[in-house]
């Protein structure tokens, strides 16, 4: 049985993240621009960008060969992690 975590042909997660990217990065816009000059609708596009980026970065760290550029992956990704958790 082949696990889902583990497979060779990694274009469902590719295609999962960039529907993602997609969906989160119109759904940020759409709430901004309903009305940009709400506080709320400002922090909340801020907070989708934030876990959008997380996402990306926590996904670049798992696929690189590079011991070197998956830590600097993973440090961004903290540090993402960290602004989500301020805002």
């Amino acid at each position: 049985m082949v696990s889902l975590l583990y497979i060779e042909n990694n274009y469902l997660f590719i295609f999962l993240l960039f529907l993602f990217v997609v969906l989160n990065t119109g759904m940020a816009l759409w709430v901004f621009l309903s009305n940009r000059h709400n506080k709320n609708n400002q922090f909340f596009s801020l907070v989708i960008i934030f876990i959008t980026v997380w996402t990306i970065f926590n996904y670049l760290s798992n696929i690189v060969d590079n011991n070197y550029n998956s830590l600097i992956f993973k440090r961004l990704n903290l540090g993402f992690v960290c602004l989500f958790f301020i805002s």
